[in-house]
């Protein structure tokens, strides 16, 4: 499903229509596909570049999915993005990784975080089950946060990252590493009870 309020640029992110044919290897971690995603969309009245709270909304979303239930605030998404909200703010957000771990802390679970810098660690972190955030820009101040939940690798060596955009709450996008917007910094996360 897609959400109105869609970024006229979207940063070089893709429908899956549009990848290339060709031969290539895909991972996609588990329970993506039935995590239920929030949009940016859904909180424009009141909030301004605010990728970085829904990020890690979503991350407590699909760490709730996976069998840490009290990530979901209320059981509910907007409680949930509005806790994160408060946390985190409007954007840009550079350093989003520390705030979300103070969240998920507080609800006596652990976020575990790495960087990871080329496409080789994003594909290992899939490979391992971890998803990842990605900070991407098309210009000095207009960044923009998406999840990485999965990978394309073509034997041509493109290489595209399976996204939670952040725009859609759908996991049928994809990010062509610098193409249509600069690949910033990326991390990668697990979950643990404390």
């Amino acid at each position: 499903m897609t959400h109105k309020g869609l970024p006229k640029r979207q940063m070089g992110i893709v429908d899956a229509e549009k990848l290339p044919v060709g031969d290539c290897e895909s991972k996609t971690i588990a329970h993506a596909r039935s995590t239920s995603w929030a949009t940016t969309g859904s909180y424009n009245a009141f909030a301004k570049n605010h990728c970085a709270a829904v990020l890690a909304t979503n991350l407590a979303l699909y760490f709730a999915h996976i069998g840490y239930p009290q990530l979901k605030e209320n059981n509910t998404i907007d409680a949930t993005f509005f806790s994160l909200y408060k946390l985190i703010g409007n954007g840009p957000v550079a350093r989003l990784a520390p705030k979300a771990a103070r969240y998920f802390s507080g609800k006596e679970t652990i976020l575990n975080y790495k960087p990871v810098h080329s496409q080789k660690l994003v594909a290992e972190a899939i490979d391992n089950n971890r998803l990842c955030s990605v900070l991407i820009s098309d210009c000095l101040f207009n960044w923009h946060w998406v999840i990485c939940v999965g990978y394309v690798r073509y034997k041509s060596g493109r290489f595209f990252m399976q996204v939670v955009d952040g725009w859609n709450d759908t996991v049928d996008r994809y990010y062509e590493p610098n193409s249509g917007s600069a690949w910033m910094y990326a991390t990668q996360f697990w979950a643990s009870s404390l």
